[in-house]
């Protein structure tokens, strides 16, 4: 009982603290868990995007002034980018624009596009602590395998490793998703996200 009132008061708390820093992103997240975090840094900007226009512009660019995250339409979530930064092990990685990422869809490197997969699946399994009681939501944000692109290319490359076939990767898929979003709890995410916070800050502010 007295775990449930914690977790209540915890709630209560980040919805205030969401409150006085004045984050209303009412388009762009209707979760006060996300809102409590982004209003963590009054540096941390998040801007709308037509779809066209993000194909050239990045999702995620952190600069010496701000911390630019990306929103636009219905596809991508600011929970995605929150995601994929508590993940990363490789802190300078949160320092490059879109993570440093390059497009895996052309690649024939088999474990080049599984390795990339991999964190995918992972982000999502995050991302659905931030999202499950949203009113907003996509197929695409619970499984990767509801990603046509995604999925297009890993059957092109099957048979690879233990994928004799796209049955062994569905497997892997689920197993991977479970494990993480088993790991993975809001406190353990604000936990990290406090971490990688402090080291953008760290960067900003060093000349």
């Amino acid at each position: 009982m007295s775990s449930k009132r914690s977790k209540n008061r915890k709630r209560r708390e980040r919805r205030e603290r969401a409150r006085e820093n004045k984050i209303v992103l009412p388009f762009m997240t209707h979760n006060s868990f996300s809102q409590h975090l982004l209003g963590m840094d009054k540096r941390i900007e998040v801007i709308e995007k037509g779809y066209n226009d993000s194909l050239n512009y990045p999702l995620y660019n952190p600069t010496k002034e701000k911390i630019i995250i990306v929103w636009f339409e219905i596809f991508q979530f600011v929970e995605h980018e929150i995601a994929h930064i508590v993940e990363f092990s490789d802190l300078s990685r949160i320092l490059l624009p879109n993570f440093g990422f390059k497009s895996v869809h052309k690649t024939n490197n088999s474990a080049v596009f599984f390795r990339s997969m991999a964190k995918e699946i992972k982000v999502r399994a995050i991302q659905m602590h931030l999202l499950k009681k949203d009113r907003v939501r996509h197929p695409i944000w619970e499984s990767i395998l509801n990603h046509k692109q995604w999925v297009d290319n890993a059957q092109r490359l099957i048979p690879f490793g233990r994928f004799k076939n796209y049955q062994d990767m569905e497997a892997w898929e689920n197993h991977l998703r479970t494990k993480t979003y088993n790991a993975w709890g809001l406190d353990r995410i604000e936990n990290e996200w406090r971490n990688r916070l402090n080291y953008l800050r760290d960067w900003m502010e060093t000349q």
